[in-house]
């Protein structure tokens, strides 16, 4: 599973990055636009409507981009969080491990040293009348 979220993870920042390129692409546009406004090859309604298009592909793609940041931002959080799940759950366990292993040993030795001698516990009788074997 962390596998797939690190895989999307990796195709959002490609995505970023391609939006990115693509903004940068767009200003050069813009500016190229104003180069050519200044030098009076286009007229200066055509460079106000090239620059209201380019403007808002600029704004949309960096709408884009901060939705694919927070979408990244989250998966990487999600990542995170099922790791330290992970970690702990592991860590749980070795340490019930090595409590069984301590009890196992403790059990050794009593039985090593004479633990036989204790009285084994009577098994309690169930049924109705029960209380009168006290």
């Amino acid at each position: 599973m962390v596998a797939m979220s690190e895989r999307k993870i990796r195709k959002l920042s490609e995505m970023i990055d391609k939006s990115k390129r693509e903004v940068k692409e767009l200003e050069e546009r813009l500016s190229l636009a104003r180069l050519k406004a200044d030098r009076r090859e286009i007229t200066k309604a055509e460079y106000t409507r090239a620059r209201m298009d380019i403007s808002n592909q600029i704004r949309g793609k960096r709408t884009t981009i901060a939705r694919y940041e927070k979408a990244r931002l989250n998966l990487e959080r999600q990542d995170r969080e099922k790791k330290e799940e992970e970690a702990e759950e592991l860590e749980k366990r070795r340490e019930l491990r090595v409590e069984r292993r301590h009890e196992r040993e403790k059990e050794k030795r009593r039985k090593a040293k004479g633990g036989d001698d204790e009285e084994e516990e009577k098994p309690k009788k169930k049924g109705f009348f029960s209380f009168f074997s006290r």
